[in-house]
């Protein structure tokens, strides 16, 4: 009976293995980097960051997963019938992290207080007329 080892070479890191894990360290200090940035402007804005952190991270996550899904076709043409289209499980995907991170992103500003809704020009003529309105009874 003989007894085979496993080969030396079976777990030497092989070059394609080497970038993978580049790119790997590479995106972790690219979600680190963001990370802070939304702390840092979540702090500038008087929240606590530990407070906030969990939200932060989910924005990170899905900018992340978002990336990946736009790499992907969104729709599937039929073989025989372009004219027959379909959306692909990807377009889904991204359809629903989209709102997600469009939730999260809203959150984000009513925290800071940076909601980014400016007046309209109507509501701000509303204002303005009714404040004269006012004057003028009292």
């Amino acid at each position: 009976m003989r007894v085979t080892s496993k080969l030396a070479y079976d777990t030497l890191p092989s070059p394609a293995n080497n970038n993978k894990d580049k790119k790997k360290k590479e995106v972790r200090r690219v979600n680190a980097d963001r990370e802070k940035q939304l702390l840092d402007y979540i702090s500038s804005s008087g929240g606590a960051k530990d407070t906030y952190r969990p939200l932060v991270e989910q924005i990170v996550f899905l900018e992340g997963q978002l990336d990946t899904l736009r790499a992907l076709p969104f729709i599937r043409v039929h073989p025989s019938d372009p004219a027959r289209q379909k959306p692909t499980p990807a377009a889904r995907q991204y359809r629903e992290l989209l709102s997600q991170y469009t939730a999260c992103i809203k959150v984000l500003g009513k925290i800071t207080g940076d909601s980014g809704e400016e007046d309209s020009p109507l509501r701000a003529w509303m204002a303005a007329h009714l404040s004269k309105g006012a004057d003028d009874d009292g």
